[in-house]
């Protein structure tokens, strides 16, 4: 009898998961192709490029507001031909992709620190946090930093491959 229940819990939990990875498949389904995504942009007569540094913080720490080694990434988004950087433009949507794992954040997530969106001369900065801290996310892996504009209700990507992760200590 005891083992009847035991196996009766393991097809319940089996059915549980697997419509549990159904939603997680039709979610990452309306991810647009970040793959893809180019380099450079033009976007109203601006080129942009994307400049980013992604590492995990291994500093030694004292107290409440120690790091879980998270990922961070401080990300730079370049007006290549201008000096000042448009007002109408906004970064809405960071992905950091590591073969298969996604790290997402929008910028109503309070992962991507609204006080540190900043525009200064030809520039948009900000800086992503609370990211994985797991061992695929390992020293010098290297991953694509995806960032998504919005001009005018227009959507575009803008991709900068192959980052190292770096570490701190």
């Amino acid at each position: 009898m005891k083992r009847k229940f035991v196996v009766l819990l393991g097809i319940i939990a089996l059915i549980g998961i697997s419509s549990s990875a159904i939603i997680i498949i039709n979610i990452l389904s309306y991810q647009p192709d970040l793959k893809n995504a180019p380099e450079q942009i033009t976007i109203n007569n601006h080129d942009f490029k994307l400049e980013c540094s992604i590492w995990r913080d291994f500093m030694p720490c004292i107290g409440d507001g120690c790091s879980n080694h998270e990922a961070i990434c401080s990300v730079r988004i370049i007006d290549i031909n201008s000096t000042t950087f448009p007002e109408d433009i906004d970064a809405i949507h960071f992905w950091a992709i590591n073969q298969n794992d996604i790290w997402h954040a929008s910028y109503f997530d309070p992962a991507f620190s609204n006080e540190q969106y900043i525009r200064t001369e030809n520039k948009l900065s900000f800086v992503v946090r609370n990211g994985p801290n797991t061992v695929n996310w390992a020293k010098d892996t290297l991953v694509d930093i995806v960032v998504q504009l919005k001009y005018n209700s227009q959507l575009y990507l803008l991709k900068a491959s192959d980052q190292p992760i770096l570490f701190t200590y």
